[in-house]
C-alpha cells in the first residue's frame, strides 16, 4: 500500500509537470488558471467571484489580474448591472494563449491516454473525478 506522503508527492508533481506548458510568454500557474477560467464560459466574472472559485484572497487575486492586464491578456471593464464592480475579459491576445495551452494540455492527455491505454486512463479520471468530489465535499463546496 502506498503511503499517504508518497501518494500526496505524486499528486503533487503531477500537477505541477502538467501546467508547464511552454508558451510565448512566461505566465503563472496562476495566470494561466485565472485566463482559463475567465474565458470558460459565457457568463462574466469579477474579481471577486474569481476569489472565490480559487479560495485565495482578494488582494491575491488583485495582483493576478494586474499582471494579466499589463501583459495585454485580459482588460477590465464596468459591469452594465452594477457600476462599482468590474468585470474581467480576456482579450485576443489571452485568447490565442488559452487556445495554445488547451492543446498543449490535450495533446498531453492524448500521450497518457495513448501509452497507459484508453481502460486504464478511464479509470485513472474516475477515480479523480471521485477524489474531487471528496475533496469538494470536505471544504463545503
Amino acid at each position: 500500500m502506498i503511503d499517504a506522503k508518497s501518494a500526496a508527492n505524486t499528486i503533487a508533481l503531477f500537477c505541477r509537470l502538467n501546467t508547464r506548458a511552454r508558451i510565448t510568454q512566461p505566465l503563472t500557474g496562476g495566470e494561466i488558471g485565472l485566463l482559463f477560467y475567465i474565458d470558460s464560459e459565457e457568463t462574466v466574472h469579477t474579481s471577486v467571484a474569481a476569489a472565490a472559485f480559487f479560495m485565495i484572497s482578494k488582494p491575491a487575486i488583485s495582483r493576478i489580474v494586474m499582471s494579466l492586464e499589463k501583459k495585454g491578456l485580459i482588460f477590465r471593464k464596468k459591469s452594465a448591472s452594477d457600476a462599482r464592480v468590474m468585470d474581467l475579459h480576456v482579450t485576443e491576445k489571452g485568447k490565442e494563449i488559452v487556445q495554445i495551452v488547451s492543446e498543449a494540455y490535450e495533446k498531453r492527455t492524448e500521450s497518457i491516454r495513448g501509452r497507459i491505454g484508453s481502460e486504464e486512463f478511464d479509470r485513472f479520471i474516475e477515480t479523480m473525478n471521485v477524489a474531487n468530489s471528496i475533496i469538494a465535499e470536505e471544504l463545503g463546496l
